[in-house]
């Protein structure tokens, strides 16, 4: 369980800096938590979650020892 809480701060930040990435792309900008910061957090969330949930990562995170 100590470890789970890492591994949720570590997504946590890769969501976040992923979405000033496509914040910029889309945007030319990536002020941190704007409403565009926002919505590009949320699209970058949906997308882990759809990975995730359709085994996608499967075999990339099943020998990862955390």
């Amino acid at each position: 369980m100590e470890m789970m809480s890492r591994c949720k701060s570590v997504i946590d930040t890769l969501v976040h800096e992923l979405a000033h990435h496509r914040q910029y792309r889309s945007y030319g900008e990536a002020d941190d938590l704007t409403p565009v910061h926002m919505e590009a957090m949320q699209w970058v969330a949906a997308e882990v979650v759809e990975a995730i949930a359709s085994g996608a990562l499967d075999e990339l995170l099943k020998e990862v020892v955390w």
